[in-house]
């Protein structure tokens, strides 16, 4: 069964009329026909709109995208693979540890940072390594699972504490998931623009107007969840 008409047959056992549903998806009769019968592509609705329709059959947005969005998936693994080759993780253990000294000494002189917060960076660093060191006794690799388990819950913390020094709690919307999700990564704004097709500009005026990100293409928004080992919902739903 294809996208269309899976998304067709569940209306019907909703009882919906094309009038009805297209008129509580907020779209008109004619786009959702179009949709229906395979015409228009369902991931080139708005993410807000598409999250909407899947709310109202109550259809499961990741789920249904790995039936039947494979194609979005590939093109971002294959990004994905061609940054990596780019842009390879760094390793060593005594590399890593001085780099994000070098980083927190950075901050804690240029005083961005309250102190408390500073110093649960700092406990942060000690313990990570500590554990680091325990697993990988007198070797000096990092393995992918400890990069992953210490080295980027690190990296986040420091980056989610730069992003809000100021102290002031930030608003539960999409730009706020997207970047918390991203300051779990090794990848910053301009990577993310690259491996979601889209242009960094445009990337910018969304995160500076967060409403905006109900507009963006469902192509797109499921290739940023797909980046960012994100659900979907979780990351664009409005609260």
């Amino acid at each position: 069964m294809e996208s269309y008409e899976y998304i067709k047959n569940k209306r019907e056992l909703n009882g919906l009329s094309v009038r009805d549903f297209a008129k509580l998806a907020d779209i008109t009769p004619s786009a959702l026909f179009y949709y229906e019968t395979g015409h228009y592509k369902l991931y080139n609705l708005s993410i807000g709109k598409l999250l909407r329709l899947f709310n109202l059959l109550s259809i499961d947005a990741d789920t249904f995208a790995r039936e039947y969005f494979d194609d979005l998936y590939k093109d971002s693994e294959k990004k994905i693979s061609e940054w990596k080759e780019k842009n390879p993780r760094e390793y060593s253990y005594k590399v890593l540890k001085k780099r994000l000294r070098l980083r927190i000494a950075k901050i804690a002189e240029r005083k961005i940072l309250a102190e408390e917060k500073l110093e649960e960076i700092k406990r942060l660093y000690e313990k990570n390594f500590d554990k680091i060191k325990k697993c990988i006794g007198t070797e000096d690799l990092v393995s992918d699972e400890l990069y992953e388990k210490y080295i980027l819950p690190l990296s986040a913390l420091i980056r989610i504490s730069l992003d809000n020094k100021d102290g002031i709690g930030k608003p539960d919307n999409a730009a706020v998931r997207i970047n918390n999700k991203l300051a779990h990564t090794d990848y910053d704004y301009r990577d993310l623009a690259f491996l979601v097709d889209i242009s960094f500009q445009l990337f910018t005026m969304y995160r500076k107007k967060p409403e905006d990100f109900e507009n963006i293409t469902a192509s797109t928004a499921f290739k940023i969840a797909y980046v960012l080992d994100a659900d979907i919902t979780e990351l664009f739903s409005e609260r």
